[in-house]
């Protein structure tokens, strides 16, 4: 006796719940991906905004550090006529 049935009606598809439940999962992991691309996304969005703030505000201090070491003493002088 084999843990086979004999009864060959469904012809060797899949029952309806097995359909159901393989469609279910199916639907669970592309809706997981589509989370995934959307979180990669906004990480990588996150990613270039961190940099972009990184490279200005080293701008500015780099900015002002020339200013500091490349002022003229001649001309950072105030004098006042009247």
């Amino acid at each position: 006796m084999g843990c086979r049935r004999n009864d060959p009606s469904d012809g060797g598809y899949a029952s309806g719940a097995a359909i159901v439940v393989s469609l279910a999962l199916a639907m669970v992991a592309s809706g997981l991906m589509v989370r995934a691309s959307a979180d990669l996304r906004r990480a990588r969005a996150d990613h270039a905004r961190t940099q972009a703030r990184y490279v200005l505000d080293g701008a500015h201090r780099l900015a002002a550090l020339r200013m500091v070491g490349g002022i003229d003493p001649r001309r950072a002088t105030w004098t006042l006529t009247v």
